[in-house]
């Protein structure tokens, strides 16, 4: 289940990225944002509410500080990132931004 879940991820992640850069040549970048993170906000508490009716996990209060302030760093983050792809070249922007995103977890 965890490989499949993994190849899930990285394919809407493509997918993400690819849909992301091609709105933002057509719509501004904190539109494309605000969509994209409001649906990614209403799916995540859907999958929370799942998973506390079904394992029955509760969530505490550092908890949800902690996933507020990683969502909104979440959300400056992929508006840059769409800024980035909406001004340069998506084959540049795209490799650039992914060594970025697997190198800072692995340094700190």
């Amino acid at each position: 289940m965890a490989i499949f879940l993994a190849g899930l991820t990285s394919v809407l992640y493509g997918v993400f990225d690819f849909t992301g850069g091609m709105a933002t040549r057509r719509s501004p970048v904190f539109a494309v944002a605000f969509w994209s993170n409001t649906t990614g906000l209403v799916l995540s508490t859907a999958i929370a509410v799942g998973h506390h009716m079904v394992v029955g996990a509760s969530f505490t209060l550092p908890d949800l500080a902690w996933g507020g302030l990683s969502g909104l760093a979440g959300v400056i983050g992929v508006m840059f990132y769409f800024q980035g792809l909406a001004m340069g070249k998506m084959a540049v922007v795209s490799p650039v931004s992914a060594v970025t995103l697997s190198l800072v977890p692995f340094l700190f």
